[in-house]
């Protein structure tokens, strides 16, 4: 398993806007590219306008064609709610098998791995 991290800082106001577009528009794109087995989003506890979004994939394989030939799209549609660009570094997925197992699940039981919208997380982190 490969796991897919990607940066961005969210333009203040465009919280809701982001996430629709990632939950709208970004996924459904991603689940076109084969080998995609789910996402979830963090956002930076001390700077609720810094979000990672994590993707997970079955291998390096799927995340390089889904590089070339997804994620400019969704780049594109991204881009208007964000500030600079997006920073993407892909990881191996190395942990213990009870660990990855239990990222399976979570991921399968929340449909694409959705663990609660942006705009939901963004207004927790700042209050």
């Amino acid at each position: 398993m490969v796991a897919r991290l990607v940066e961005m800082v969210v333009k203040p106001g465009a919280a809701a806007d982001l996430s629709n577009a990632v939950e709208n528009r970004a996924v459904p794109l991603a689940q076109q590219s084969g080998g995609f087995q789910g996402k979830f989003v963090m956002v930076l506890r001390e700077e609720s306008r810094i979000v990672v979004a994590a993707s997970f994939w079955d291998s390096e394989d799927d995340v390089a064609r889904y590089e070339r030939n997804i994620f400019p799209r969704i780049r594109s549609v991204l881009l208007p709610f964000i500030e600079g660009d997006i920073r993407a570094r892909v990881f191996l997925v190395t942990c213990q098998p009870q660990i990855l197992s239990l990222i399976k699940t979570e991921l399968l039981a929340n449909g694409s791995g959705v663990c609660g919208s942006l705009t939901q997380i963004l207004k927790a982190s700042a209050a």
